[in-house]
């Protein structure tokens, strides 16, 4: 006599007892035979850490936010090298405007002596003679 508690009924256990009864087996036990059988071969092919399920999803969730996900460690990475680029670029043309700002305040003040001698101007009552040297 064999007695079958509830647990058996739900796993393995139940359909191995009947295979066993009756000699025959089922479609389903065949399918699950078939279906399992490449995947379980992978499994265990696999290291041990990654037979945990646990440590198995925590790496394809690292993989994917990593080297998937938008904002990815590449992403991120570019990122930061543009923001570095763009600051260097703001310094460069704060000293540009703050050397044009010494150029100006220059020119306010030698504005007469820039216009004689780049335009060849001159007042109302001079005469202006330009001298070149001969090389």
């Amino acid at each position: 006599m064999l007695l079958l508690s509830r647990k058996m009924y739900t796993g393995t256990l139940f359909r191995d007892i009947l295979e066993q009864r009756s000699g025959l087996r089922s479609p389903i036990a065949v399918f699950m035979a078939l279906s399992s059988t490449p995947w379980q071969a992978l499994w265990n092919r696999l290291p041990a850490p990654l037979q945990n399920r646990y440590y198995l999803t925590l790496v394809v969730f690292l993989f994917i936010m990593v080297f998937l996900d938008r904002h990815s460690l590449w992403t991120q990475w570019r990122l930061f090298r543009a923001q570095k680029q763009l600051e260097s670029d703001r310094t460069f043309y704060q000293e540009k405007i703050k050397d044009a700002r010494e150029e100006a305040e220059d020119f306010e003040v030698t504005k007469e002596k820039f216009a004689r001698e780049h335009y060849y101007m001159k007042r109302a009552d001079e005469d202006v003679f330009i001298i070149q040297e001969t090389k």
